[in-house]
């Protein structure tokens, strides 16, 4: 019997060992991915309430520049595309409380957080306008409503080269969740405003865990 015992494994036998480990490691490591999986859908659940106050505190400091435009301007930053779904998407607001600088010879703005310049034809395409109101011809400087104030610029859509308002998002998601997190740039519509007329629609489209926000500045989504 002890030898029996002591004898090596067949090549079916050693096979046979190896299969059962590799089975119980998978299980131990699905157990493990499985609890894990429910641990981080958990937490995040708990980080979304976090997101809609930091959301709705960004959105009341872009309101705060909106209404410092508006006092230098005399009106809120002017919108010139056409109606359409695209209407809020495609807006001129990052150029307008950033500032832009135009450039005659190459008959082009530009803004600070790019070397890329926006042709005036471009500004035509996709704003109907040649202009911005906020605009200083080269060297001087525009005046920047954005300065010191927690946001950021991010690219409007994916199919262009536009720049728009976007969430400084990491103040308030925990990096663990930053990739759970599908923020859009604020959407911005006005002359007319569909939500408050004389005024404009200011709002951010989110995803997360399965669920779509919009957190904006009329009654039934602040």
């Amino acid at each position: 019997m002890w030898k029996r015992l002591r004898q090596p494994l067949s090549v079916k036998g050693m096979f046979a060992v190896v299969g059962v480990v590799a089975v119980a490691g998978a299980s131990v490591y699905g157990l493990y991915c499985g609890a894990a999986s429910l641990w981080h859908r958990r937490m995040l659940e708990q980080a979304i309430p976090a997101a809609l106050a930091g959301v709705r505190a960004q959105r009341e400091v872009l309101i705060g520049s909106i209404e410092v435009y508006r006092a230098q301007f005399g009106y809120y930053p002017p919108m010139f595309t056409s109606q359409g779904p695209n209407r809020g998407v495609l807006n001129p607001l990052c150029y307008e409380l950033m500032g832009v600088r135009f450039d005659p010879k190459e008959a082009a703005f530009h803004i600070a957080i790019t070397k890329d310049p926006l042709k005036v034809e471009e500004v035509q395409k996709y704003f109907n306008t040649r202009s911005f109101s906020n605009y200083v011809t080269f060297p001087a400087s525009p005046t920047n409503f954005l300065a010191n104030r927690p946001v950021s610029v991010f690219p409007l859509t994916k199919d262009s080269d536009l720049f728009g308002v976007s969430l400084s998002y990491t103040d308030f998601v925990p990096e663990p969740f930053w990739g759970d997190f599908d923020f859009s740039p604020w959407r911005y519509a006005t002359d007319p405003a569909e939500h408050n007329p004389g005024k404009y629609d200011l709002w951010v489209d989110f995803d997360v865990a399965g669920k779509h926000f919009t957190i904006g500045n009329w009654p039934e989504v602040k």
